[in-house]
């Protein structure tokens, strides 16, 4: 039986990258997080969670970011999730706040983790998620997914590019990724490369691939537990079906 099991594969942009296309990149994730923060705000005054209620606001968010279609939706998207996660983080700590209410130090302790509403830190980019619409994987490795085409032509600086749709209509930038052999090696097992992000560290760009495998489920044989302890400095202990429990 096999199982999906999804992995993210962060690359970093090409440091050989131009300036013009570092600024460009800046711009376009201004820009989605702009429209982010929109887009939140409608669902924090609203509450409305759902993409069906907040298309009615995609015209107006648009004339105001001027970003395509796809960016807004995909900026819709990232802030619908986020929104979800948070409530369904404040119901739990709600739940455990009230099961709590005979144990005051457990109870001033949950206080304090109250969690947080999303998108607080005004200075924070929002990476959003970017599928095929927007931004493509341009390689000559053979890449399985919507996200992955062809690289007509080797080029020397680099065998991985991105190919991202920009702020003008009909306008797209590609730029170099650096991948490491291991980066390689990991998307080309992926059965799907399915969206990515784009995020600025430290002054320095990476790509955020998001990559799905099918493993195969195996079944537990064994299991050891290790336990540090005074008398003994260590004591290990393995567990099997139908066996008795060996100590070392």
């Amino acid at each position: 039986m096999k199982k999906d099991y999804i992995r993210t594969i962060k690359i970093p942009i090409h440091f050989r990258t131009t300036k013009s296309k570092l600024n460009k990149l800046d711009k376009i994730t201004a820009k989605l997080t702009y429209c982010t923060r929109l887009f939140s705000d409608i669902i924090k005054e609203n509450k409305l969670i759902t993409r069906k209620d907040l298309v009615k606001f995609e015209k107006e968010i648009q004339n105001k970011t001027k970003l395509n279609s796809a960016y807004i939706q995909q900026s819709k998207d990232k802030a619908i999730w986020v929104w979800k996660s948070y409530n369904k983080q404040y119901k739990k700590w709600k739940y455990k706040l009230k099961k709590s209410e005979n144990n005051q130090k457990y109870y001033n302790k949950l206080l304090k983790r109250k969690p947080s509403e999303p998108f607080l830190k005004s200075n924070n980019k929002i990476p959003v998620r970017l599928d095929c619409r927007t931004i493509n994987l341009k390689s000559n490795l053979k890449l399985k997914g919507n996200l992955a085409s062809n690289l007509k032509e080797d080029n020397k600086l680099s065998n991985l590019w991105i190919n991202l749709t920009t702020l003008k209509k009909y306008s797209k930038i590609i730029i170099p990724l650096n991948p490491a052999k291991y980066h390689l090696n990991k998307l080309k097992e992926a059965d799907k490369i399915s969206d990515c992000e784009l995020i600025n560290k430290n002054s320095k760009w990476f790509l955020y691939a998001t990559c799905q495998y099918q493993v195969s489920s195996q079944q537990i044989e064994k299991i050891r537990a290790i336990d540090l302890g005074i008398s003994r400095s260590i004591t290990t202990v393995l567990l099997e079906p139908g066996k008795n429990l060996n100590k070392n």
